[in-house]
């Protein structure tokens, strides 16, 4: 439906999941809200996007994560084919754009740095560091709680 964000990596889109007569018929197709982000890039180029659906894989169920739904390939319209994620949308955006450079109320910062935390506890709980977390990759799921974004840098502990 829109553009959320392009990088010189790939490009976020706001997606509606429109069901079929025969999605409606099926359970499995609950795993997935009405509104995604997908994020896509060219298939030949897709190796950054696919490795962060790994590691998202790693850490399917972790309430602190930026929920993984799906991935596919597309043919769009013009021949280009396309590697597409299913993401979580968290409409609040990212900490930085919460706060954009302005001082925050320090019960907020309190709140906020213990939700990231917390994230990062079970991050690393499940084997997996970040190793690019700063406030554009931490996005607000409600006020005072937020989910780890992007994980293109991610690798297993140890690796």
């Amino acid at each position: 439906t829109g553009y959320i964000v392009r990088s010189s990596f790939s490009s976020v889109n706001l997606a509606l999941a429109i069901p079929t007569a025969v999605e409606e018929e099926d359970p499995a197709s609950d795993c997935c809200p009405g509104v995604m982000a997908v994020k896509s890039s060219p298939l030949m180029e897709s190796v950054t996007l696919s490795h962060k659906k790994e590691v998202l894989d790693w850490l399917g169920g972790c309430s602190e994560v930026v929920a993984f739904y799906d991935d596919e390939v597309s043919i769009e319209v013009d021949g280009r084919r396309l590697y597409n994620v299913f993401l979580e949308y968290l409409p609040r955006g990212s900490l930085s754009k919460l706060y954009r450079g302005e001082p925050m109320v320090e019960d907020d910062v309190r709140r906020y740095a213990a939700s990231m935390l917390q994230g990062l506890r079970r991050v690393h709980e499940e084997g997996c560091v970040h190793y690019d977390l700063k406030p554009q990759k931490v996005l607000i799921a409600s006020p005072g709680w937020t989910k780890i974004a992007d994980f293109r840098l991610a690798k297993r502990a140890g690796a």
